[in-house]
């Protein structure tokens, strides 16, 4: 399942201006799900790093396990996000031996802080929702030159957009020192992807 909405009509419905007040960043919403029959499943839930590395993750899962990938462009901030995520994670009512959970480059427009509450109060809301037998909180991986400037035909770019690569990465840091309190304070592990990069 592959959902698109264009972020030009938010802008026109809640009267947006030339995007000065869009959350996630993002151009284009999206949220993709895809999940492969199996006993024994995996969660993905993330953004399109997770989407990317799914062919990957599907080589490395041990014989006779499968996964469920969800990515989205909503951040924690983002009631949408909560919402999807618990819809589309609980369809096929399955039981996951492990959810891997990961939001930390589309959030923007928060400090360390703010990430930290919303990033904690999804998690503990999804845990409520989904089960499975380990929750394991990524760390997002560094901001790269490709996305330093959001670019598509429907809008300018503004210049909350126009933020250097090094103060994006310095935010992506912070928001990962968060991650790793917010794994400890809830006794769930942490998987360092920024480091792998």
């Amino acid at each position: 399942v592959g959902i698109y909405r264009s972020s030009k009509a938010i802008y026109e419905k809640l009267k947006f201006t030339k995007g000065e007040d869009i959350v996630s960043g993002e151009r284009l919403e999206w949220t993709h799900y895809e999940s492969w029959e199996a006993e024994k499943k995996v969660l993905f839930i993330g953004d399109s790093i997770v989407w990317g590395a799914r062919s990957y993750i599907e080589k490395i899962l041990p014989e006779g396990i499968g996964s469920t990938v969800l990515v989205t462009a909503h951040g924690v901030n983002e009631e949408q996000f909560l919402k999807s995520v618990s819809v589309l994670a609980t369809l096929n009512d399955s039981y996951y031996e492990a959810v891997y959970f990961n939001n930390g480059l589309h959030p923007r427009g928060q400090t360390a802080e703010e990430y930290a509450v919303n990033y904690e109060r999804c998690v503990v809301e999804l845990m409520k929702v989904i089960p499975a037998g380990k929750w394991i909180l990524g760390l997002s991986t560094p901001i790269s030159n490709k996305q330093t400037e959001i670019r598509d035909n429907t809008a300018p770019i503004t210049e909350k957009e126009k933020i250097s690569l090094k103060e994006r990465n310095e935010l992506v840091l912070e928001y990962n020192e968060k991650v790793k309190e917010i794994a400890q304070r809830l006794g769930l592990p942490y998987y360092d992807a920024y480091g792998l990069v």
